[in-house]
C-alpha cells in the first residue's frame, strides 16, 4: 500500500486500519486545499499586475490630457489665419514624403496667383502630374485644393458647403480638371468624417476629405487618370494633327491670297499694257497715213516735175512784139 501525508504535519505513512474510502477522502481534502491554495497566490498575483496596469494607463492618460490640454492652449493663441497656414503646411509635408517615389513629374505648389474680374481669389494648393518631364511631356490630371482647418474653441461653426462655390470657381479658371477641400470641419457630420465624401451633386468632381486621406484622394484620382492616359496621347496627337492641319489650312490660304493678288495686279498690268500698244498701233497706223499721204504728194509732185517744159512754163505768154 502506498504512503499518505498527513494533511496537519504532512509526514508521508502508511495508514493501518483505515478503510479505503477513509483513505480517499483524506487525499481529497489535502488536494483541495493546496489548489485553493494555489488559487489564492494567483489571484494575490492578479491583483498585483492589475493594480500595475492601472496605474501606467492612469499616467497615460493624464500624460495624453496634458497633451491635448497644450494642444488646446496652443491653437487658442494661434490666429485663424496661423491655424490655416499650420494646416497648409501639413498637407505640403505629406505630398512631400510621397513625391520622389510615387509623383517624380507632378508640380504641387500654392496657388499665387489670384484671377477674376471682380472678387480675385485664388486656390490653397494646385497639383499637376505629368506622364514624363519632356519638352512634349502631357498632363495626366489636375487638381485645385483648398485647405480648411477649425480651431477648437471657435463659437461660430463653419461648414463645408460654404466654400463649394469659391472652389469650384478657382478649379475652373485655373484650368484644373478635380477640386478638393481638405476639411476638419464639422468634426460631428458622419458623411465627411467616413474620410472621403463625393460631393459632385452639388459641383461636378468635387471631392471633400480628412486630412488623414488627403495622400488617398490623389492617388485615387490620379490612377483613374492613369487608365486614361492612351486616351490623352490619342487626344495630343490629334491636337498636334488639326493644329498642323490648321497651319497648312493659313498657309494655304496666305499662298492663295498672295496668289489672286498677285493675278490681279498681272491683269492691270496686261491692261495697260495692251491700251499701251493698242495706242501705240492708233500713233503708228496714223503716222502711217500721214506717211501714204506725203508719199502720194511727192509722186503728184513728181509728176508735175516731169511734165514740166519751156513751152508748159511759157503757155500762155503774149508776145510783145507784135
Amino acid at each position: 500500500m502506498n504512503k499518505v501525508e498527513c494533511p496537519k504535519c504532512h509526514h508521508k505513512f502508511v495508514p493501518k486500519g483505515f478503510e479505503t474510502d477513509e483513505i480517499k477522502k483524506a487525499l481529497e481534502k489535502s488536494i483541495r486545499a493546496e489548489y485553493k491554495l494555489g488559487l489564492k497566490e494567483q489571484k494575490e498575483q492578479m491583483e498585483t499586475k492589475y493594480e500595475e496596469e492601472k496605474d501606467k494607463l492612469n499616467k497615460q492618460i493624464e500624460n495624453l490630457k496634458e497633451d491635448l490640454e497644450r494642444e488646446r492652449d496652443y491653437k487658442s493663441r494661434l490666429s485663424t489665419k496661423g491655424i490655416g497656414e499650420e494646416f497648409e503646411q501639413y498637407c505640403y509635408n505629406e505630398f512631400q514624403k510621397h513625391r520622389a517615389k510615387a509623383y517624380p513629374f507632378a508640380m504641387f505648389e500654392k496657388d499665387n496667383e489670384a484671377i477674376g474680374s471682380r472678387n480675385k481669389t485664388k486656390g490653397d494648393f494646385i497639383f499637376r502630374n505629368y506622364n514624363s518631364n519632356e519638352i512634349d511631356k502631357i498632363e495626366t490630371v489636375s487638381i485645385m485644393f483648398e485647405m480648411k482647418n477649425e480651431a477648437t474653441k471657435t463659437k461660430t461653426k463653419q461648414k463645408n458647403e460654404q466654400f463649394f462655390e469659391k472652389l469650384h470657381n478657382d478649379r475652373i479658371k485655373k484650368n484644373c480638371e478635380y477640386a478638393v477641400l481638405v476639411s476638419t470641419l464639422e468634426k460631428d457630420n458622419d458623411f465627411y468624417n467616413g474620410g472621403i465624401a463625393d460631393v459632385s451633386y452639388a459641383y461636378p468632381k468635387m471631392f471633400v476629405v480628412r486630412p488623414q486621406c488627403f495622400m488617398t484622394i490623389i492617388d485615387i484620382i490620379n490612377s483613374c487618370a492613369s487608365n486614361n492616359l492612351n486616351t490623352l496621347k490619342e487626344l495630343e496627337l490629334y491636337k498636334k494633327q488639326n493644329y498642323n492641319m490648321q497651319i497648312l489650312k493659313n498657309n494655304i490660304e496666305v499662298f492663295r491670297d498672295s496668289f489672286q493678288e498677285k493675278v490681279a495686279n498681272a491683269n492691270n498690268n496686261y491692261k495697260e499694257v495692251i491700251d499701251d500698244i493698242q495706242n501705240v498701233i492708233d500713233t503708228l497706223t496714223e503716222a502711217k497715213i500721214k506717211l501714204e499721204n506725203v508719199g502720194t504728194n511727192l509722186t503728184q509732185a513728181n509728176n508735175l516735175l516731169v511734165d514740166l517744159s519751156f513751152g508748159n512754163v511759157t503757155k500762155g505768154i503774149t508776145d510783145t512784139k507784135k
